[in-house]
């Protein structure tokens, strides 16, 4: 007795590409999450005295499907932040094109003396990587990854 095909010719493909998107889109909806949780937790949590407003307004992120922008957050300027939010969204920019494959999560300050600030135990970004960190297996776990 033959094998004979009772499906159309696709089908299998088409639920498999169908299920892929499902399991992408719910991904990258739950680092959206993550990313505005640590976000917040950044620009709200920090222990530097913010005296210009730079370095908070240059905190930001990005959410990078093979190369193409999902979700970018906005650089707010905080009291006359504005040199720190526009750093901050260049130096987000440049990650973004150096990572053009996969699913990509992106947190910035971008001032240059974050680092120093970080160094000094004043916490830029260091509770909001921590956070996340925590997050995410708990995320994944839930969507069964």
């Amino acid at each position: 007795m033959p094998i004979k095909r009772i499906t159309p010719k696709g089908a299998a493909k088409a639920y498999l590409d169908k299920q892929l998107k499902m399991w992408q889109e719910a991904i990258i909806n739950n680092l959206v999450y993550v990313g505005e949780s640590a976000l917040t937790q950044a620009r709200n949590g920090h222990r530097y005295t913010d005296q210009t407003g730079n370095l908070t307004s240059s905190i930001g992120y990005a959410i990078v499907v093979n190369g193409r922008v999902f979700k970018k957050s906005a650089f707010e300027v905080v009291k006359d932040g504005k040199q720190g939010a526009s750093a901050g969204n260049k130096f987000l920019q440049k990650l973004i094109s150096q990572n053009s494959k996969g699913i990509v999560f992106i947190m910035v300050a971008g001032m240059p003396y974050a680092q120093y600030v970080e160094a000094m135990s004043l916490d830029v970004l260091d509770s909001a990587e921590v956070m996340a960190k925590k997050m995410l297996p708990n995320i994944f776990k839930a969507l069964k990854l």
